[in-house]
């Protein structure tokens, strides 16, 4: 029937305008926008795969944009363990995505690229100890007893111990962070 006809024609244009909507977002880098025009089309057309694989990039995109402006909003969190490899995951994803010419993305991983080189080189630290304590840079290495010694470490949390035969252990959390000096002193001084 005519009506029938008129129906499902009607639907088929919301479905294209949704699909063409979510698109333009997509290309627009609007991904809020993206998901609410492919969730209409959706709605009319649970199975068409353009729609559900638009619907996805919308998310993955908008998750990803989230997580780049996170770690340029906080980069010291990148000094928490396991998260470096998770920006560097995510920097080699982005050459994965096509940005528009007036994309502030590229700009924001170049950001993020700056601040990764940055909290992957080593730092230069100064350890000072007593010649009687024994020294560890707990999941770094033992660096026995010394007077001074100078350590490289990559920015970061870490622990060291110091043990000494008749005096209480000593341990010491500490953060290695650029731009910052640090002379750390760890000696085993408490008789006991």
């Amino acid at each position: 029937s005519a009506y029938i006809q008129a129906e499902q024609l009607a639907i088929a244009q919301e479905i294209s305008k949704g699909l063409s909507d979510g698109e333009r977002y997509l290309l627009d880098e609007r991904w809020d926008l993206a998901m609410i025009s492919f969730d209409k089309a959706l709605a009319l057309n649970p199975i068409l795969p353009s729609l559900v694989k638009g619907r996805e990039e919308a998310i993955q995109r908008k998750l990803f944009d989230e997580k780049i402006k996170f770690y340029i909003d906080n980069p010291m969190i990148l000094l928490d363990e396991g998260v470096l490899p998770e920006v560097r995951r995510s920097l080699e994803q982005a050459a994965n995505f096509y940005f528009s010419e007036v994309s502030l993305m590229p700009e924001r991983i170049r950001a993020l690229k700056d601040v990764y080189e940055v909290m992957s080189q080593p730092i230069q630290i100064q350890m000072l100890s007593d010649a009687l304590t024994d020294v560890v840079i707990i999941r770094k290495g033992a660096y026995g007893k010394f007077d001074s010694i100078a350590v490289n470490l990559a920015p970061g949390h870490y622990v060291a111990t110091g043990v000494r035969n008749g005096y209480r252990d000593v341990r010491i959390n500490f953060s290695v962070i650029p731009g910052e000096e640090l002379a750390l002193k760890i000696a085993c001084t408490e008789r006991i």
